[in-house]
């Protein structure tokens, strides 16, 4: 998600919400979801599960709000992508 709010920045995509991943039976996303698993390639993938895990991501599609700016930084410093705060905050 952190990277994805890099692109969102640079196509200047100002969301305003986000909706959770609701699992749907039968379908490939769900797998995925459900298992942590890639369904064709048997590659681990991260599936936000908890309430926190899920906010921790959330909060990057708001990355132009100043309200945000601290919790970005600090999460993006303890995920070790400190890179990409320069990308998120660097003046144009």
């Amino acid at each position: 998600m952190a990277e994805l709010a890099v692109i969102t920045k640079r196509l200047d995509f100002h969301l305003e919400q986000v909706q959770d991943f609701t699992p749907t039976p039968m379908t490939v996303a769900t797998e995925a979801w459900y298992t942590g698993y890639h369904p064709y390639t048997l590659e681990p993938i991260f599936s936000a599960k908890t309430q926190r895990e899920k906010l921790a991501q959330r909060q990057f599609f708001f990355w132009y709000k100043p309200e945000e700016r601290k919790n970005i930084i600090n999460e993006l410093r303890r995920i070790g992508r400190g890179d990409l705060i320069d990308k998120l905050y660097r003046k144009r």
